[in-house]
């Protein structure tokens, strides 16, 4: 996935969850976030916690090595995507009909 295909607002919703798959993949897969930091060397244990919570920004470096430890698919991928995407329609929605009700 490519991350600079998302606009702001989609990539503030993707951190999110991403962040929280990355870690029911870390809990499943046994991994303490110093563990898993251990075999990421480019990602702090603080970062990763950050990333976790959805408040780290994840870079393009950062989605592929944490990807590829955690052994994400490209379909898992592409699900969190259409996720993003489908909660940002309904927030849009949500939002339009608090201002032209029916």
């Amino acid at each position: 996935m490519d991350l600079d295909n998302l606009n702001q607002f989609d990539r503030r919703l993707f951190n999110k969850y991403f962040g929280i798959y990355v870690k029911t993949k870390r809990l499943q897969m046994g991994y303490s976030l110093e563990a898993l930091s251990e075999l990421i060397p480019n990602i702090s244990c603080k970062n990763l916690k950050l990333i976790e919570s959805g408040i780290g920004r994840v870079s393009q470096i950062e989605l592929d090595l944490l990807c590829k430890v955690l052994e994400l698919s490209p379909q898992e991928l592409l699900n969190i995507g259409r996720i993003t995407q489908v909660n940002t329609l309904l927030s849009v929605y949500a939002e339009t009909n608090e201002h032209y009700p029916k």
